[in-house]
């Protein structure tokens, strides 16, 4: 469900929420009356066939687009927040320097770029006409300011930009120096980045900062003091397409048209982003209270449904995130990767896969999407269900059944799993039965407690879940994650640390060329398919529906989501 390039997005495994795909976009649907036509990204559009039977409520909104969402936290930036759900906003609010093509390419969006032949210099420039919401100019000042508020001790949000190798950074951040020496403003639209070495992720790093303006958001900020910057989130100043108006968690999310806005005015005057339940979202699209779903569950009952009503177009394809399971590695009875193995043994995930998604997910066993360039099965095990495999690494591990119990126990203490899940997920909903009675064969207990997604979040982000079902989003089309796996990663909640992985890691970012990259990425697979630090379930595909009142719909797929283009949608009632 969220971010940028140097940090990871966490969804709830919601329908809604962030997880990835199967290659079932490559297919062709022609029954209950719609096609579907496949494109050469693995993305599969179906067609409305009977528009006309848009239903009164969805006809009566004649300037406004209702799309509805998973959950919103209300933070506006996405480089203070951790959802995925607040970047849909963020999309709408903000402009980045670059964006992916649909295949995941990069393309100049407010800014074009060069990069130096011995790849230690970025160059970005600001493209013409490109104005805050109070009138004021972007400027390369901009760009530098929200740098410097990244590099600030106190910055706690998850973007992590020390990662682009930013020449005088570290200097700055631990206050050696009193400016970023790599980064020189040369004139008001160009900005310059100087590096240390050169990084294969530092396009993305720095490409997807947002532009912040530093004459809004800097006032009264210095080093040190970052909460004058996150005072001002909840009233954002922004380039984007559309304007923030107002913003009610019961209600949601109101947006008026940037009239001002470089690359067009857009043709809708309002966008209202509403809080769709579990579950409720291709009902909602049928019943008119929602144009568009942004995330709606790409099942065989939902294609089936909305192609029946006739009037919902649709989009699927596979998306830029996996579902996984954490375990709490600071607890000991997590420590022994056998464990870890035999808990992937003993959950039978093909079984919950095939119940909520059908075709259209496939069991994961390697913690990256399936659609990444990065992703490979090479080496790697598929923890194909068995008891018995999970029994003998329990045994070897040390873990034994006492007699009088029944129970798995280790020094006199049970195995017990504290399991944390959204109420209402249609995904826990269907594993954690199996879960219990899988368990139950090991000896092993499995208490479930329910929470809202974001008390998950904060418990998850703070490292104190002894475990959950998320979902893991990248926000752009690299396939680095050590941010999560590296003994210093940014996200690195549960403290999982392995020496050789670290330097695995190493090795890619400072290769440069992709081939050799996805080389390297074989072996990391290798390693996180053996170690487990979190146990990934599956990869699905996202579904966006939406009503063929909306027209004007640009393309979309795995590297880019609706959002990004809505200024160019138009409504016919």
């Amino acid at each position: 469900m969220s971010m940028k390039k140097k940090s990871m997005a966490l969804a709830s495994l919601v329908m809604a929420g962030m997880m990835a795909l199967s290659a079932c976009g490559s297919s062709t649907n022609t029954s209950s009356g719609s096609t579907g036509t496949s494109s050469g990204n693995g993305t599969t559009e179906i067609k409305a066939t009977a528009a006309g039977k848009s239903p009164a409520a969805a006809q009566a909104r004649k300037d406004t687009l209702v799309v509805g969402v998973a959950d919103m936290n209300g933070i506006w930036s996405d480089v203070f927040t951790d959802s995925t759900f607040d970047n849909y906003a963020n999309e709408l609010m903000f402009d980045d320097l670059i964006r992916a093509t649909p295949d995941g390419q990069p393309e100049a969006n407010a800014a074009t770029y060069k990069i130096s032949s011995d790849g230690l210099t970025y160059t970005f420039t600001l493209k013409d006409g490109i104005k805050y919401w109070d009138g004021k100019p972007a400027t390369a000042s901009d760009i530098e300011f929200l740098c410097e508020v990244m590099a600030d001790p106190n910055y706690d949000g998850q973007e992590d930009i020390s990662t682009a190798d930013i020449q005088g950074f570290d200097a700055y951040k631990n206050g050696s120096a009193t400016s970023i020496s790599g980064i020189k403003v040369v004139d008001d639209k160009t900005i310059q980045f100087t590096l240390t070495t050169p990084n294969a992720t530092t396009l993305w790093t720095l490409g997807q900062l947002p532009l912040m303006e530093k004459a809004y958001y800097g006032a009264g900020f210095k080093k040190g003091n970052v909460k004058t910057v996150e005072d001002k989130l909840a009233q954002p100043m922004g380039t984007g397409q559309y304007k923030f108006a107002s913003y009610d968690p019961s209600t949601g999310l109101k947006l008026t048209a940037n009239d001002s806005y470089f690359k067009g005015a857009p043709k809708i005057k309002n966008v209202e982003l509403s809080v769709t339940a579990q579950g409720q979202e291709l009902q909602r699209v049928k019943a008119g209270e929602v144009d568009m779903e942004a995330d709606a569950t790409c099942s065989e009952d939902n294609v089936a449904s909305l192609k029946q009503a006739g009037f919902i177009n649709a989009y699927y394809y596979p998306i830029n995130a996996y579902g996984m399971i954490q375990w709490n590695l600071q607890d000991p009875k997590y420590n022994d990767a056998r464990v870890r193995q035999a808990l992937a043994y003993a959950l039978d995930r093909a079984a919950v896969v095939k119940q909520v998604y059908g075709q259209y997910a496939k069991v994961s066993n390697v913690p990256l999407p399936m659609g990444s360039w990065g992703y490979s099965t090479d080496g790697t095990n598929s923890y194909a269900f068995s008891i018995d495999k999970a029994k003998a690494l329990l045994k070897e591990a040390g873990w034994t059944i006492n007699s009088s119990t029944q129970k798995l126990e280790k020094d006199g203490k049970p195995f017990v799993i504290d399991f944390t899940a959204k109420s209402g997920n249609a995904v826990t909903d269907a594993m954690l039965p199996v879960m219990k009675e899988d368990y139950a064969k090991l000896g092993i207990d499995v208490n479930i407690e329910n929470a809202d997604f974001s008390t998950m979040l904060k418990g998850y982000n703070a490292g104190k879940l002894d475990a959950c079902f998320m979902g893991q989003t990248l926000t752009t089309p690299d396939p680095d994650t050590s941010m999560l796996f590296m003994t210093s990663g940014t996200q690195n909640f549960y403290k999982y640390s392995n020496k050789d992985l670290d330097a695995l890691y190493q090795q890619e970012l400072r290769a440069t060329d992709n081939t050799k990259r996805k080389a390297i990425f074989v072996k990391i697979n290798k390693v996180l398919n053996s170690e487990l630090p979190e146990l990934p379930i599956y990869q699905r595909n996202m579904i966006v529906l939406y009503n063929a009142r909306v027209q004007n719909v640009a393309a979309m797929g795995t590297f880019r989501d609706p959002f990004l283009d809505i200024y160019q949608y138009t409504l016919k009632n």
